[in-house]
């Protein structure tokens, strides 16, 4: 099978980060990714783990809607999260609207266990083809929602760019 072929019958990939804050001090609390063909992975990363996660903005709160107590209660150990990660997406490339704030959160996160992501993941910003796909987007920015949900992000993302 050519390249081309390969290229063709391979689903792009999206990915969405929250993260507990705005700026550098932030960390992330929720990963979700997946293609058209397969389900969507979502975690919501504990912040118990590390002494350094410890920033919290109330204002990204009122965004993802996770509370900080929920991370603490429901969420799983950032390594796992990684691992996750790196079995399913180690090599290729993933899609993200924002892919400069998500490439800052998987960076935050694989320095968590160590591992750097130079060569191991890259993420692309989802560009869309056509007219529609940028309506689309353009809509799902604009439109009121009530939360901004990674799993949701990624549905709405595969949606748009997987037509």
């Amino acid at each position: 099978m050519k390249k081309k072929e390969i290229a063709k019958k391979q689903h792009k990939i999206f990915i969405d980060f929250e993260a507990s804050g705005f700026g550098d001090d932030g960390y992330p609390i929720s990963v979700a990714w997946g293609s058209k063909t397969g389900e969507i992975k979502y975690f919501v990363i504990s912040n118990i783990f590390s002494p350094d996660w410890k920033f919290w903005c109330e204002d990204a709160e009122e965004i993802h809607g996770l509370s900080e107590d929920f991370l603490k209660a429901g969420g799983v150990h950032p390594l796992v999260v990684c691992n996750a990660m790196l079995d399913d997406l180690r090599g290729k490339s993933v899609y993200a609207q924002g892919a400069g704030n998500d490439r800052f959160w998987l960076e935050r996160l694989m320095s968590y266990s160590g591992e750097k992501i130079d060569h191991n993941i890259s993420i692309l910003e989802a560009v869309g083809k056509t007219d529609r796909q940028i309506k689309l987007l353009n809509y799902k920015v604009s439109s009121d929602f009530e939360y901004h949900h990674a799993k949701s992000d990624v549905r709405e993302l595969i949606q748009i760019f997987a037509l």
